[in-house]
């Protein structure tokens, strides 16, 4: 694609859109932007030196021949988010969806809580009773999954509102409970869920449990919206059914890229480039920008570069919250006509969620071949009330095709990954050893380390350490070898990366929020999973950008959406049934 080129005279260009963040959002926006002929040439500019914003695969070779898929960012969806569906149609993308699958077979994922060690089977076959030998719950919350009670919780409000409950509610349902559903009295937007679970009579033991067994604690203890938190609980059932693309979730934005591609010099994209102002001049903005130095080998952090400036007819911000104010605050045309205060409070409006993830490389999948003397875990999340949180299995590509496809269990000894994924408060163990030296190393290490740009990042040895402990706690062994490879990655609205998702802040009217976002100043205009009505979700993103563009005259697109297994080819459909999937499941699809 080609790069932006700056004269050496006056240092800047002209562009008819220019584009603020080079995620799935501002990707599908300058996409849609030049299909439709709405602009004569359009600027992507990121401060990361990759696009994708929040969706980024590694494809690393462990073995010779040995692929492992992991993701640093969102990992899943489903065929029920259409406007992702549509969009991956378009791209010719339906072809690369694979199962996500969310169990083992036999329900051998793992729990380890309050030092009990025990599986999904075992649940199961304690009629739910185990919850209430490890928690100290009520007589009404025994019996009961943690998935199951808070169904039952959401079902007593759709009840209280004359609602039937009912699977698979779209977005705009959602923003009906945020903002016209009560509880009490109270609207749910202006609840938060661990409040209302009290007010329900629900005991604090049970809350704790929730939110130590769900995978995430985030939407129960942060000061989200209840109508927001619940939205996202919805989207992990009992039995959730979830697919990714066989490359990864990259699949997605790098496809983007390649449509943009082929639209030759109608689009120009600038990496490692921050957006540092927006003023305006009669009906031109200038961005001022910093370009980082291209010798530059580091974090994106833009460590210093020549500044320059990119002249525009229109701008749209396609960033996430953080990054949509801290623009806002270098940018006079934001901050300085008589709708900043209310531009200001609406950017405000969501609030910022932590998420990360450690990933760990083997040479094989030692969890499942025997050594642990348990039964072999496959697929999905297990989980702990250790830092650790949750920890999911990935393997080499070849050997999670065969599985899929219905061979049976058996040791194998190809290259695997195991996935740390915690939320919240859990996030501050392992950010705080990140810093220690020395940094874990190993010949695999070191050659990601040796890449330019580099683009993974490993963990320190002290992470790495206390992370094999606590994962032989989950396991319940003590043989666990030493990783091959990691990386680690705090989505936490810090340095170089974003938070990982939103939520609504409490009392909120969204609707409002995601309307005037949309283009609250003449000629400018924001979208972004962080202001959607799909919160977690790259189809957030999409819904969000589809806002903006109706400013432009463009329609959402109507062509016919990649169709899920019950309709698909027969090999997807076995693959998605070979694996039961596990009744409790973590979060982040983006």
């Amino acid at each position: 694609m080609a790069k932006i080129s700056f004269t050496e005279a006056s240092a800047s260009t002209k562009t008819d859109v220019a584009i603020v963040g080079a995620g799935v959002s501002g990707l599908y926006a300058a996409w849609r932007l030049l299909s439709e002929d709405k602009a004569k040439h359009v600027t992507v500019i990121e401060r990361l030196n990759r696009t994708g914003g929040r969706l980024d695969t590694d494809i690393v070779e462990v073995n010779p021949g040995e692929i492992v898929r992991e993701e640093e960012g969102g990992m899943r969806f489903n065929f029920g988010m259409t406007e992702l569906m549509t969009l991956a149609a378009a791209l010719d993308l339906c072809k690369d969806i694979v199962p996500f699958p969310m169990g083992s077979a036999n329900d051998t994922n793992r729990f380890f809580l309050r030092g009990r060690n025990f599986t999904v089977a075992d649940a199961a076959a304690s009629g739910q009773m185990i919850w209430s030998e490890i928690y100290n719950l009520s007589e009404a919350e025994r019996g009961l999954s943690p998935v199951e009670i808070v169904t039952s919780a959401f079902d007593k409000i759709l009840y209280a509102n004359g609602v039937i409950p009912s699977k698979g509610n779209p977005p705009e349902f959602w923003t009906k409970v945020r903002n016209e559903f009560s509880w009490n009295g109270t609207l749910m937007r202006d609840w938060q869920v661990w409040g209302l679970l009290r007010d329900m009579g629900h005991t604090e033991e049970c809350i704790q449990m929730l939110s130590q067994t769900i995978g995430f604690a985030g939407p129960f203890k942060s000061m989200a919206n209840a109508g927001d938190a619940f939205q996202i609980l919805a989207d992990f059932p009992k039995d959730p059914s979830y697919y990714t693309f066989e490359k990864g979730f990259s699949t997605l934005p790098n496809a983007l890229v390649e449509a943009l591609d082929a639209m030759g010099d109608r689009c120009s994209i600038l990496l490692s480039t921050n957006v540092d102002a927006v003023t305006k001049s009669g009906d031109c903005f200038t961005l001022s920008v910093t370009e980082a130095p291209e010798h530059v080998n580091a974090r994106p952090s833009l460590p210093g570069g020549e500044v320059k400036k990119i002249e525009a007819g229109k701008v749209i911000v396609a960033a996430a919250t953080k990054g949509a104010e801290d623009l806002f605050q270098g940018s006079p045309a934001f901050r300085d006509g008589p709708n900043a205060e209310k531009l200001w409070d609406a950017l405000n409006s969501a609030l910022g969620m932590k998420l990360l993830k450690i990933n760990l490389y083997f040479d094989s999948p030692w969890w499942e071949d025997g050594t642990t003397q348990r039964p072999p875990v496959q697929f999905g999340p297990n989980f702990t009330d250790l830092p650790i949180n949750a920890i999911y299995p990935f393997y080499s590509l070849p050997e999670q095709n065969r599985v899929l496809a219905g061979d049976p269990p058996k040791i194998r000894d190809a290259a695997a990954a195991l996935t740390i994924y915690c939320d919240f408060s859990k996030t501050n163990f392992w950010h705080g050893l990140q810093p220690h030296e020395p940094k874990f190393s190993s010949p695999l290490q070191e050659k990601e380390n040796e890449k330019v740009p580099q683009v993974m990042y490993g963990a320190s040895q002290d992470i790495v350490d206390a992370a094999k402990r606590q994962i032989a706690v989950l396991f319940g062994t003590v043989n666990i070898p030493d990783p091959v490879l990691t990386s680690y990655r705090l989505w936490d609205g810090q340095e170089d990366f974003e938070f990982a998702y939103h939520q609504w802040k409490l009392g909120v009217d969204d609707e409002e929020v995601r309307r005037y976002l949309a283009n609250p100043l003449e000629d400018v205009y924001f979208c972004n999973e962080a202001i959607s009505d799909m919160h977690g979700w790259v189809n957030g993103s999409l819904r969000s950008t589809n806002l903006v563009l109706a400013h432009f005259g463009i329609q959402p697109m109507s062509n016919d959406p990649c169709i899920g297994p019950d309709q698909a080819e027969p090999t997807l459909a076995a693959a998605a049934a070979t694996t039961k999937s596990v009744r409790r499941s973590g979060l982040w699809g983006l």
